[in-house]
């Protein structure tokens, strides 16, 4: 410590700073007396002049090269032993320029107007000037403007938000311009914000693809949540299997699409879910692919999802059952893959057992028809060695099974050599009728083969 009435110069440096420097000197005395002295000038390249506060005198030097700041400051005083011991001496720099504290926010107000503001912080001295303006190309300026400012330390900080009606921003060229003035800068700075900043965004879920099974009807969704702005546009795309291209879909007696129907949440954002109801057939849709694609004010690119690659199914429908001499021919069709599976047994009686036939006795020949499907003809052959036709009455039992099947189907029927009249004691029933045969077991529904019937049921 100097003695009484020796003057004390503390120096300071700082180098390469981006913007002008505001300089602090903060003295906290032995008495815990607080004192701030800061050079308030704004001249460079050359002494910023002397600021004499009590009985401190802070001088300050700023030159600019290639654009950076660099400052040399001092703070001269005259200690007094009794008032200055253990005194606590800070020098701050700050570059007082206005900067924006964070991008600009948006939220939603119970008119359903968006409402933008900013935040301007660490600029001194205290007067600024904001305003707000929006336009396509040509700038109208907002009146619905509130606007504070505040002291922080050494500088001040502003924040200012104006109300923008929200349709407005369905206009792709659509700016809003938030432009603010200070003395610390050679011209005013301004920010500007279109849709695309707006953080309301849609938020695609993943296609529900229900199973597909040849013959029917599909419905593809696709929940969409969480936009603003109800301008939102869907679009439903198929890629053929093994194949790049995308097409793009449209209603029709393949495709249907229905209208969107968007609902407004409580937070004023909107949801919507997105169809696609397709008649499935295997030949179009085995492997395809379906998109549904996105596009919105808010977006830069649209969003999609994809379906991958679809497996259709097709459950096996029986569409005949025959005797044909000794043998017996099962016609099935409509089935999407050939993983089927038909197995036969016999029996004396309906309950069972049955005895397996052994596959050297059945004949398949499977084809493709033009939709895509397959068909299977299913000969038992009962002449030769294996010999299934008596003069008592017998039970059969067909087995299919296939992937689109949960369980495997089962078809009883009974042979009668009173009529050779086959009928079916299962699900898999063409046509109602009542069996006036005698010695036939009881039945409310019953497949006669017509190739073989002598009454009509």
């Amino acid at each position: 410590m100097a003695d009484d009435d020796e003057k004390v110069t503390m120096c300071c440096t700082a180098s390469n700073c981006p913007k002008e420097i505001q300089v602090t000197w903060i003295v906290v005395e032995g008495n815990g007396e607080k004192v701030k002295v800061t050079n308030q000038q704004t001249q460079t390249n050359g002494e910023r002049g002397q600021l004499l506060t009590r009985d401190y005198t802070v001088k300050t030097d700023q030159s600019e090269t290639d654009r950076l700041y660099n400052a040399i400051t001092s703070l001269t005083f005259t200690p007094i032993v009794s008032k200055d011991r253990n005194t606590k001496v800070t020098c701050r720099f700050q570059s007082a320029i206005p900067r924006l504290s964070a991008p600009m926010k948006f939220s939603l107000d119970n008119s359903g107007d968006v409402v933008c503001s900013v935040a301007l912080e660490k600029f001194y001295p205290k007067d600024m000037q904001i305003k707000w303006s929006c336009g396509v190309g040509n700038y109208q300026e907002l009146n619905n403007v509130k606007t504070f400012i505040n002291s922080s330390e050494d500088t001040f900080i502003c924040g200012s938000e104006c109300q923008v009606p929200s349709h407005l921003f369905q206009d792709p060229g659509f700016r809003v311009r938030v432009m603010w003035t200070h003395m610390s800068l050679d011209q005013p700075d301004s920010w500007e914000v279109s849709a695309k900043d707006l953080p309301w965004r849609p938020v695609m879920g993943d296609i529900i693809v229900p199973s597909l099974v040849h013959g029917t009807e599909a419905r593809m969704q696709c929940e969409i949540r969480g936009y603003f702005l109800k301008n939102l546009e869907v679009r439903w795309l198929r890629r053929e299997a093994e194949k790049p291209e995308l097409y793009e879909l449209s209603s029709s007696d393949k495709y249907k699409i229905p209208i969107l129907e968007m609902t407004q949440e409580p937070d004023k954002t909107y949801t919507c879910t997105a169809s696609l109801i397709v008649s499935v057939s295997a030949i179009t849709e085995q492997r395809a692919e379906f998109i549904c694609q996105v596009t919105h004010p808010s977006l830069e690119t649209p969003l999609e999802k994809r379906t991958g690659e679809l497996t259709v199914k097709g459950k096996p429908v029986v569409r005949k059952i025959l005797q044909n001499g000794k043998n017996i021919v099962l016609e099935i069709d409509s089935f999407s893959t050939q993983d089927i599976k038909v197995t036969w047994g016999k029996a004396d009686k309906q309950s069972g057992p049955y005895t397996r036939i052994e596959e050297k006795s059945i004949q398949n020949n499977q084809t493709r028809s033009n939709d895509g499907s397959f068909s299977l003809t299913n000969t038992l052959v009962t002449a030769g060695t294996f010999v299934i036709m008596k003069l008592t009455d017998k039970y059969f039992k067909v087995t299919i099974e296939h992937g689109a099947l949960k369980t495997p189907e089962e078809i009883v029927f009974f042979h009668s050599k009173v009529d050779a009249v086959i009928y079916l004691d299962y699900r898999w029933i063409r046509r109602p009728g009542r069996c006036d045969i005698p010695g036939t077991p009881k039945c409310q529904k019953v497949l006669f083969i017509t190739e073989f019937t002598k009454s009509a049921a």
